[in-house]
């Protein structure tokens, strides 16, 4: 039979861990966090640390796996229900509830010096996930699909960046309502001035 206390242990230190470096990367570069420091700030040893993981590299990038999962699977479940379609940008919403639930990973994301392989990453999963939303939407011959999936990426990113640098003053239904009302108020223009929408 298997043993959930252990399971429990297990998932207790992976989260005290991870919070910890999080937290230890709010004011320290990843490289200057040495093991002994984030073990005494989880309140844990060096040989559960050790137990886990062989580097502080390969417990930011654990956490990162997860954080990627969560916002493909939230996003995609929610494009791929047929019920949905109609209104398929709202489904932008779940990016921002996603990196919400994820504030301190975010931060130290877009406010500390990490390698660019970690920002890079982020940016492929929302240029990726731009890609499959516009698969829903009507399409136009003039516009090349891979550079609209940049572009709209990008415009996400450039909001999240803003968003999480100004310390999330705004709640994820109000940022999600801004960027709707941007897109409409772009389409507007382009309507008025007789020029395709951005």
């Amino acid at each position: 039979m298997r043993d959930n206390s252990n399971d429990k242990r297990i998932r207790l230190s992976k989260r005290k861990l991870r919070d910890s470096l999080l937290a230890l990367m709010q004011t320290k570069k990843l490289e200057d966090i040495t093991i002994t420091e984030l073990v005494a700030h989880a309140g844990l040893t060096r040989a559960t640390f050790y137990k886990y993981y062989n580097s502080t590299d390969l417990l930011l990038r654990e956490i990162e796996d997860d954080v990627v999962a969560d916002l493909e699977t939230s996003y995609l479940s929610y494009l791929e229900d047929p019920a949905n379609q109609s209104q398929i940008s709202a489904s932008v919403i779940r990016l921002f509830e996603h990196v919400y639930r994820y504030t301190e990973f975010y931060k130290v994301i877009f406010n500390r010096d990490l390698p660019s392989a970690y920002l890079h990453r982020i940016v492929d999963v929302l240029k990726h996930l731009a890609y499959e939303e516009l698969k829903h939407l009507p399409s136009s011959p003039a516009i090349d699909m891979e550079l609209r999936a940049n572009y709209k990426a990008f415009s996400w990113l450039g909001l999240v960046i803003a968003w999480v640098r100004g310390g999330f003053r705004f709640t994820p239904d109000y940022v999600a309502d801004q960027f709707a009302e941007i897109k409409k108020h772009n389409q507007q223009l382009a309507a008025a001035n007789g020029s395709q929408p951005t």
